[in-house]
């Protein structure tokens, strides 16, 4: 008990320790301007995988399926740790280097989760329009003939209730800049006015769910989701790429004290609120940027990733698969799946005797030991400090809404259009005009951009991110208050069991079970010891 309040009192620094970390890193990536690329700028070649053909895109899902399947099946049905190596080096070799890590299920929560798009709403100005001798009909009317030259877009109402609604993106705002700039002439003689001038624009953050995703994105993605409800993370055992080539080189695994495990493991659900924020909110994909080893996969790359990759590869030499266990977003999803799943895999095939030669099997932490021993804690104190624990997680959830508010400014920065929005604001406020003062500024001047579109457009994405920050932060709030109500839970168990939660299914421990020992040489007609005695 001694232990496990050392836990409770830890876990929260070290969580507040996370929460911070990622926070200041976000803030720290903006010393680093965004710049504003020109039309005749040539990116560079990016080795990427060629796109497949809708055949070959069966055959990956096929593919995928199969491996779950024997995956799933090596693990619970046939108990065996050397199936499972073997279809580990097969999905390192078909998913890693011959797919080149692409398409990922990991990556693949980047695509399926909902977007904040940006709606623009063009509609006649009427004062503009009376200034200039102008009708609202006339104005309605000369926008809706260029509505075609936007991809798509749409108009309603006549006259002062004329609509011009279209999605914002590069293309539609050089569009939008261009058809500003054309002129309309006014009755008499008055000179012709642009009619950017005799409109008001709008832009509203618009929030949609996963739309144009491909079919085999979702496949990818929730096929190890139903494998796990099913069978556990035989996902993580033997399928998954990123776990395979970590699996591969872990050579002289150490074991972590629970403590520290359970912190570490927090980066995994700040990593994922991270990377669904900026997917959300159209500031990128993270985890596919930050990938450390798809350019291992792809034999090149920048040279700081495949530093990276090959930095987490030494260490998982002796911390076995470190990105699998504190990073990986696509776990943190699966570990509460796997606690609800219908079968999982066991330490022992038969009744355990608590031999205890499994403790030391798992280098992962995932096995748990019988609490039947020693003095129970008395049950009063117990459920005080549980009812005190469900009453901080309202309380430290609102805690860390308020905190992604507050910070929602600077995480706001991180997106390109505010990034720049902001630079053009600045230049305007201190010179009255842009000049091209730095490299964003100076790109952006010569664009077909009109400046108060950009800004428009650079509010309406902060306008996301006042939204969703808050609900990130609030999550990862969440989480650690849920860890700490687990921690308080004092789960009755008689014999050793795996974690459902941090089990990964690879199958290390049973080659220390005598039980399990005893029904192999049962199966090939040797003798098993006449007697396997429980110890205390």
């Amino acid at each position: 008990m001694r232990r496990r309040r050392w836990m409770l009192l830890v876990l929260p620094v070290a969580a507040g320790v996370v929460i911070a970390s990622a926070a200041t890193h976000l803030v720290a990536e903006q010393r680093f301007s965004v710049p504003e690329l020109s039309e005749d700028y040539v990116p560079p070649d990016v080795p990427s995988p060629a796109p497949r053909s809708r055949t070959m895109q069966y055959v990956d899902v096929a593919v995928l399926a199969a491996f779950l399947v024997v995956a799933s099946a090596a693990a619970l049905r046939f108990r065996s740790r050397g199936g499972l190596v073997v279809l580990t080096l097969l999905a390192l070799g078909y998913f890693g280097f011959y797919r080149r890590g692409c398409v990922c299920p990991i990556g693949a929560i980047q695509r399926v989760c909902p977007v904040f798009d940006v709606r623009a709403l063009v509609t006649p100005d009427a004062a503009a329009a009376e200034a200039h001798g102008l009708s609202a009909e006339r104005i309605a009317e000369a926008w809706r003939a260029r509505a075609g030259d936007f991809a798509a877009a749409e108009t309603s109402g006549r006259g002062r209730d004329f609509v011009l609604s279209l999605w914002v993106g590069p293309d539609s705002k050089r569009t939008l800049g261009r058809i500003g700039r054309e002129r309309i002439a006014p009755p008499g003689d008055a000179p012709p006015v642009p009619l950017g001038e005799l409109v008001r624009t709008e832009m509203r953050p618009v929030l949609r769910f996963a739309h144009g995703v491909p079919w085999v994105i979702v496949a990818f993605f929730a096929l190890p989701l139903v494998a796990t409800l099913l069978f556990g993370r035989t996902f993580c055992a033997a399928v998954c790429p990123l776990g395979a080539i970590q699996e591969a080189v872990a050579l002289k695994p150490v074991q972590l004290p629970a403590w520290l495990g359970h912190g570490l493991g927090l980066f995994a659900y700040v990593y994922l609120a991270a990377a669904v924020l900026l997917a959300t909110t159209g500031g990128g994909f993270l985890i596919c940027r930050q990938d450390p080893f798809v350019g291992i996969f792809r034999l090149s790359g920048p040279v700081i990733m495949l530093l990276i990759g090959a930095g987490v590869l030494v260490l998982g030499v002796f911390l076995a698969r470190p990105y699998c266990r504190f990073l990986c977003p696509y776990g943190a999803i699966l570990r509460p799946l796997s606690r609800l799943s219908w079968r999982h895999a066991t330490i022992t095939p038969d009744a355990c005797i608590r031999c205890r030669l499994c403790e030391s099997a798992c280098p992962y932490g995932a096995i748990r030991a019988p609490n039947t021993g020693g003095r129970p804690a008395p049950r009063r104190r117990g459920k005080l400090t549980l009812a005190a624990l469900l009453l901080v997680v309202p309380v430290l959830t609102a805690a860390g809404a308020w905190g992604g508010a507050w910070l929602a400014g600077r995480v706001a920065r991180m997106h390109p259009t505010v990034a720049r929005a902001e630079a053009v604001h600045r230049e305007l406020a201190a010179h009255g005009a842009v000049r091209g003062d730095s490299d964003v500024t100076e790109a952006f001047a010569g664009s077909d951009v009109p400046v108060d579109m950009l800004l428009a457009h650079g509010r309406a994405v902060r306008r996301s991110f006042a939204w969703a920050t808050p609900v990130a932060s609030g999550f990862i709030a969440l989480v650690v208050a849920l860890k700490l109500v687990s921690l308080a839970v004092r789960r009755r168990r008689e014999d050793y069991a795996p974690d459902r939660a941090l089990c990964l299914s690879c199958g290390r421990c049973y080659a220390s079970c005598p039980v399990d020992h005893a029904r192999r040489l049962e199966r090939k007609g040797a003798r098993p010891p006449a007697e396997l005695h429980a110890t205390d």
